[in-house]
C-alpha cells in the first residue's frame, strides 16, 4: 500500500520538502525554504506530519485552467506538510490520530501547514500558520479561521493564508488578493476566488498590458477589476501621486485605520537594488503592524505614526515578512528583510505608490475624509495657540464594527454604568469611524462617525468625552474660526457645550494646557 504519512523533526526542512518530490538543487537557493524555517522556528514547531497525495483546492482549479493543457505532465495532487509544537514519533502520533493519549494536546499545539505544489521551482503552495504570538505589540486582525482534517482529526488555526506565485497563472499582485479575499470573504461574506479565477477577472477587461496565462503581473486597474470582480469596491490610495512614493503619514494612517477592522491593504510599489535605483516592480498584502509604545506623532498628531514595522505577505518570501520603516533609501520608506540559515540578514527597499483596500461596498466613507476632519482641528488649535494656550492632539483612527465599539464601552473602566447604558442603547449604524483622541497626553474623547453616510457630510452619531474642557476648547476655536463651524467633529463638541452650560454665553479666554 502507498505511504500516506511521514512525520519528520519540523527544523530540517530541506529534508521534508524532498520527501514531497522537490528537487534538492531547488531547495538549496530558495529564499522561502530559509525564511520558512527560521519562521516556524520562532514559532517552536518541534514536528512536522508530512500528507501525501493531498488534494488541494486552489492548485486543483489552477491544474485545470492551465497546468492541464500543458504537454509536460507536472500531476495534479500535492503533498501537505503540518506543524506541530510538540515533538511527536510515529507511535504518539498514532495515539492522537486514534483520539486516545494526546489528543488535545495535537489539537493546542498545532501551527498549521504548508502545501507543496507538484512544480518544478514555485512548489509552495496554500500556507496557512499561525501569525507571531510572542509580543503584544504586533498586531495582526487581518484573519480568518481556518478548518484542517488531519485523518479525520479536526484541527483549526486563526491566520491569512499565503502562497508564492507560480509565474504561469498567478503574479504577485495576484497572490497578494488571493490573501486578502480568504481574509474579506469571512467578514464581508463574497465569494473566495482561486489564483487563476483573479487572473483571470482582472485581465479580462481587454485593456491589460499582457496576456492572462501565463500572467507576468497585474496593473493597478488590473487589482481595482479583480476587487470589483469579488463583489467587493477598490479604495485606491495614491492616484493623485503620480506615481510618486506615498507619504509614511498617508501609509501609516490608512494601515492603522483599515487594520483596525481586519481588512487588509494591497501595496503596489518599487523595489531598489543596492544603489538606490528602481529594480522592478512588485505587489504585496499588509496584514499587521508593530505599534511602539513611544515615539513622535509628528505636526500631524497621529497615533498611527508610532508602528515602527510592518508585516507583509509577500509572495516572493513568506507569511508575515517583516518590513522596518525609516531603514532604507529615502525614496523607498521601508526595508523587507529576514535572517538566513548562517545568521545574516539580508533584505530589500520597497517603495508604496498606491494602496488598494478591497472594501464592503455599504461602507462608503474613507480614512482620508476622516482624517481631513481631525486634522482641521488641529489647524485651527495651533493658529490659534496665542489664544487657547498651547495644545497637543493625539488622533487614533480606526474603522469598526459598532458591535466590537460597544464591546469597547462595556469595558472601559472610565465610563459609570449609567453612561454605558446610555451608549450602548443608542442607534448605530453596522460600520463607524472610531476615532479616538488624546488631549495633552490624556484621554480627551471618543467621536463615532457613521462610514455608511452617503452623503457628502460626515455624521456624528456619538460622541464620548473624557475631559469636560475638551467641548469648551473645540468651542472656543470655532468662536475664532468661522469656517469651523462645519467641521462635523466641531458640531459635536458645540453640541455638548450647548447641552450644558450654554454657547451663547461662552468668551474666549486662555485656557491652560
Amino acid at each position: 500500500m502507498k505511504k500516506r504519512k511521514d512525520i519528520f523533526l519540523a527544523n530540517d526542512l530541506t529534508r521534508i520538502f524532498s520527501a514531497c518530490g522537490v528537487d534538492s538543487a531547488v531547495l538549496a537557493d530558495k529564499r522561502h525554504v530559509c525564511y520558512l524555517a527560521g519562521y516556524l522556528t520562532r514559532l517552536g514547531a518541534k514536528s512536522a506530519v508530512v500528507e501525501y497525495d493531498y488534494i488541494d483546492r486552489d492548485f486543483l482549479e489552477d491544474y485545470v485552467q492551465y497546468y492541464s493543457r500543458c504537454f509536460a505532465e507536472c500531476g495534479r495532487n500535492c503533498c501537505r506538510v503540518h506543524f506541530f509544537k510538540k515533538e511527536y514519533t510515529n507511535d504518539t502520533f498514532l495515539s492522537a490520530e486514534l483520539g486516545r493519549d494526546g489528543n488535545a494536546e495535537l489539537v493546542d499545539s498545532y501551527l498549521g501547514f504548508i502545501v507543496i505544489r507538484p512544480l518544478s521551482r514555485t512548489f509552495i503552495g496554500r500556507t496557512c500558520l499561525i501569525p507571531y504570538t510572542d509580543d503584544p505589540s504586533r498586531h495582526f486582525s487581518a484573519i480568518c479561521h481556518v478548518d484542517v482534517s488531519l485523518f479525520g482529526q479536526r484541527l483549526s488555526i486563526d491566520c491569512m493564508p499565503f502562497q508564492e506565485q507560480d509565474r504561469a497563472v498567478a503574479a504577485c499582485a495576484t497572490c497578494a488578493l488571493w490573501s486578502a479575499f480568504h481574509v474579506s470573504s469571512c467578514k464581508f461574506g463574497h465569494a473566495c476566488l482561486t489564483p487563476g479565477k483573479i487572473t483571470e477577472i482582472a485581465t479580462q477587461h481587454g485593456i491589460s498590458a499582457s496576456r492572462s496565462f501565463p500572467n507576468a503581473g497585474l496593473s493597478l486597474r488590473d487589482v481595482a477589476y479583480a476587487i470589483r470582480g469579488a463583489g467587493l469596491v477598490p479604495v485606491c490610495v495614491g492616484i493623485e501621486s503620480a506615481d510618486k512614493i506615498l507619504r509614511p503619514s498617508m501609509i501609516l494612517g490608512n494601515v492603522r485605520a483599515y487594520l483596525g477592522i481586519g481588512i487588509p491593504l494591497i501595496a503596489l510599489g518599487v523595489v531598489f537594488d543596492a544603489d538606490g535605483k528602481k529594480r522592478s516592480c512588485h505587489a504585496l498584502a499588509i496584514n499587521g503592524y508593530h505599534l511602539s509604545d513611544s515615539g513622535d506623532v509628528g505636526t500631524d498628531g497621529l497615533c498611527a505614526k508610532r508602528i515602527d514595522k510592518l508585516y507583509l505577505h509577500d509572495d516572493q518570501l513568506g507569511p508575515y515578512a517583516r518590513a522596518t520603516l525609516g531603514a532604507s533609501s529615502a525614496d523607498a520608506e521601508m526595508n523587507v528583510s529576514w535572517t538566513d540559515a548562517e545568521g545574516r540578514r539580508n533584505g530589500y527597499d520597497f517603495g508604496i505608490q498606491y494602496l488598494v483596500i478591497p472594501m464592503y461596498h455599504k461602507i462608503r466613507v474613507d480614512y482620508e475624509q476622516v482624517w481631513r476632519c481631525a486634522f482641521a482641528l488641529q489647524r485651527v488649535a495651533s493658529s490659534a495657540s496665542h489664544i487657547i494656550g498651547s495644545l497637543s492632539f493625539e488622533w487614533d483612527i480606526m474603522l469598526c464594527a459598532s458591535n466590537d465599539f460597544k464591546d469597547a464601552v462595556r469595558e472601559d473602566a472610565k465610563l459609570s454604568d449609567a453612561d454605558k447604558i446610555t451608549y450602548l442603547e443608542l442607534g448605530y449604524p453596522r460600520y463607524i469611524w472610531n476615532v479616538r483622541v488624546k488631549l495633552n497626553g490624556r484621554d480627551g474623547a471618543v467621536f463615532c462617525i457613521d462610514a455608511t453616510d452617503a452623503s457628502q457630510g460626515l455624521s456624528v452619531v456619538a460622541s464620548i468625552f473624557y475631559q469636560n474642557e475638551l467641548p469648551l476648547i473645540v468651542a472656543m476655536m470655532a468662536k475664532i474660526a468661522e469656517s469651523f463651524h462645519r467641521n462635523p467633529l466641531c458640531q459635536a463638541c458645540v453640541a455638548a457645550v450647548n447641552g450644558s452650560s450654554g454657547f451663547e454665553n461662552l468668551e474666549v479666554g486662555h485656557v491652560e494646557g
